[in-house]
Parts: C-alpha cells; sequence; structure tokens
C-alpha cells in the first residue's frame, strides 16, 4: 500500500494513520458531547485520513488557489498545505487547534477523577522557568498548557505541554516519516519538548509529560503511556450514560476523547481556510485559543473546534 502513494507525504499519512490510538476517533459515537461534531468537519477528516482530493480545492490546470496565510503558495488539492504553512497560525489557527488537544487532556483527566486545568498564564515553574533565548533573546517565562497540581504529593505537580504536528512537514520528512523505520513525527516533536521542560520540572521536583498527536491520529509515546496510566486495565461498566461497544476498555474510551478532539479541530481548521481563501469568509481573529472564555456549546460561533468546555463535578477536589 505504501508503494502504490505518490508521494512522500502521502507514504508518511498512511503511516500515521496506523499508529498508537490514530484510529480511535472512528468508533465515537456521539453519545455526549465530547464526542460531537458537525458533519462538515468529520468529512474532512475522514477526506484527510484517506487522501481524497478535496472539491473545494480542486482546480483545473493552470488555475490555482493561493494561500492567504504565506501568498505566495497555493493550496494542494488535498488540504495538506495549512499545516505546513509558515503562515499557518493565521488568525490563532493552530493555537485553536492545539487548544482543543489541550481541554481534551483536561477531561481526559477529569473523567479519571484527576483534578487538572490549563496553565493560563500563571507561572507554575517559578524561577525555574526563566529562559534567557525565549521571546527571540528577549528573555521570559516559559510554560506548560495543562497542570495536574499535587499529582504524585502536596508539592510535585504533574505538567504536560500539547502539539498537533504534521508526518508530512519537512521537518518530519527529513527524519523519514514517510518509512517505517524511519522517525515518527510525534516523537520527534516529543523530543523536542523533552528537552525544553523535563529539566525544569526537575529542578522543582516535579514531572513532565509531552502529549503530542499528529493531525491524524497517531500519538507520542509517551502521551500513549499516560492515557494508559490514568485509564487502568479492564472494561467498563456497561451501565455507563456514555457506554457504546466500540469503547469498551477504559484505555480506548480515554484515547476516544483525546484522539476525536485533534482530529476534528484539525478538520475545523482546514474548514476555515477554505472558507477564507475559497469563499472569502474572514477568519474570526478574537478567539486566542484555549485560554480564551468558551460561551455555551461548541457550536456558538464557525471556528471553535468541538472540544467541549469540560465542568467539574460536584464535590470534586
Amino acid at each position: 500500500m505504501l508503494d502504490a502513494q505518490p508521494e512522500p507525504r502521502h507514504r508518511a499519512r498512511v503511516i500515521s494513520a496506523g499508529g498508537s490510538h490514530a484510529g480511535a476517533w472512528l468508533g465515537a459515537f456521539p453519545v455526549s458531547r465530547w464526542l460531537t461534531a458537525r458533519g462538515r468537519h468529520y468529512q474532512l477528516a475522514l477526506c484527510m485520513r484517506l487522501g481524497a482530493t478535496l472539491i473545494d480545492l480542486v482546480r483545473d490546470e493552470g488555475e490555482e488557489v493561493l494561500c492567504g496565510g504565506c501568498k505566495e503558495r497555493a493550496h494542494d488539492a488535498y488540504g495538506c498545505h495549512p499545516s505546513v504553512c509558515r503562515a499557518g497560525n493565521r488568525g490563532n489557527l493552530w493555537s485553536r487547534r492545539s487548544g482543543a488537544l489541550e481541554r481534551a487532556i483536561v477531561g481526559a483527566l477529569w473523567a479519571k477523577g484527576q483534578y487538572a486545568r490549563l496553565t493560563g498564564g500563571v507561572n507554575w515553574f517559578g524561577a525555574a522557568g526563566y529562559s534567557a533565548s525565549a521571546k527571540r533573546g528577549k528573555g521570559a517565562y516559559v510554560r506548560a498548557d495543562v497542570i495536574a497540581p499535587h499529582y504524585n504529593s502536596p508539592t510535585s505537580h504533574l505538567f504536560l505541554d500539547a502539539a498537533v504536528t504534521d508526518p508530512g512537514s519537512a521537518t518530519a520528512l527529513r527524519a523519514h516519516s514517510d518509512r517505517l523505520d524511519g522517525t515518527r513525527a510525534a516523537e520527534t516533536r516529543a523530543t523536542r519538548k523533552e528537552k525544553k521542560y523535563a529539566p525544569i520540572t526537575d529542578a522543582i521536583g516535579s514531572k513532565f509529560i509531552a502529549a503530542v498527536v499528529e493531525r491524524f491520529g497517531a500519538c507520542c509515546e509517551d502521551l500513549t503511556g499516560f492515557l494508559k496510566l490514568i485509564s487502568g486495565d479492564g472494561d467498563r461498566d456497561p451501565l455507563c450514560d456514555d457506554y457504546t461497544f466500540s469503547s469498551r476498555s477504559n484505555t480506548t474510551y480515554i484515547a476516544q476523547m483525546v484522539v476525536f478532539a485533534t482530529v476534528i479541530a484539525d478538520a475545523c481548521m482546514l474548514s476555515d481556510v477554505i472558507d477564507c481563501d475559497v469563499h472569502n469568509t474572514p477568519l474570526n481573529l478574537d478567539d486566542k485559543g484555549a485560554t480564551a472564555p468558551r460561551e455555551g456549546g461548541s457550536g456558538d460561533h464557525r471556528g471553535r473546534a468541538h472540544a467541549p468546555a469540560y465542568e467539574r463535578a460536584r464535590g470534586s477536589m
């Protein structure tokens, strides 16, 4: 099947689609707001996984759809460019996508009875988090995306930094993400995060886990192990309100939340790019990603990715 792919990025897509938990979202039933998506976004997610051409981006020979971000390259018919464009975060598109992953991780922890929150603008690292090379040499305090306070002890926290990466990017392909014996894009990104955050968390007696997911759903090894750790072994109670046969095990149930949010958020990003560059619909520039307040449900405005606004259960810590 790999030999039948026309380009290295398509071979990388096929390998990524077979990665850890990459297909978990396909078994999701819309039994709760956690696992609900708009039809358009679900359609785009399926097209991306299968490598199908997108009718909105297909043009006759000699015609093209120019990217409204970099304004230099044309969109390809498969929707690959928005995830690797050097101006891809216009309108906070990438921030909103990674923000959906962050909120899904928080929700997964809450679902297993562990309190967690987005770090926001709080400096949880203290003086250990100051980096002189941050902000292009100006210096700044670095922060992770998610914290589970007092995870190991009253003074030891668990930090996670989330990212969505593309196995078809130039960086990933240089690491041979298009080969079975190559390095996966999620692992390459996770290694960089470990080098950045692990020394800081070690200095303050805490723990760090890289939470990297490829845009097709494959999770890095650290995140896979973490999902297994918080979910535990065994099957779910069939009497649960959101029980489905496709997520009988505890691990599949938790992984499904995280992967579904990531894949659908990626499709939401692609939908926004198509609306902007093909149909001339302005991007919503007000959404600041995961730190933005969420009003109501996931369908309140066009650009919001479908990761739910989780609410703590009464009586939880």
